[in-house]
């Protein structure tokens, strides 16, 4: 992970980067992770890329269970599924890059 600021791992500002993906913008947050836009730039393309919450990121458990959950719909074909495009990890920080709607690339 390489940002302009000195953050926490898992804590992003505007013109963020993460494993090929540079972050713009925080489109959510919830109890275990934060939904940014991003653009992935190996692609050129916008994804929403979901990062487990670093207060988390270190509870073996829960990390297991992310990476679980961020599997399974990879490996279903199904229209109603949103698509992962790649789960991984980066300097510590668990994340999941998907599509997203058209109005989330369009928000500032």
């Amino acid at each position: 992970m390489s940002d302009k600021t000195s953050q926490a791992p898992g804590e992003f500002a505007a013109d963020s980067r993460i494993a090929g993906y540079e972050i713009p913008a925080e489109i959510g947050r919830g109890g275990t992770a934060a939904v940014f836009r991003a653009l992935d730039t190996r692609l050129n393309c916008w994804v929403a890329l979901k990062i487990l919450a670093p207060t988390l990121a270190g509870d073996d458990a829960f990390r297991r269970r992310f990476i679980r959950e961020s599997r399974a719909p990879a490996a279903v074909d199904q229209p109603k599924l949103i698509p992962v495009f790649e789960a991984g990890e980066a300097s510590g920080v668990l994340f999941v890059a998907m599509r997203t709607s058209t109005a989330a690339t369009l928000a500032p």
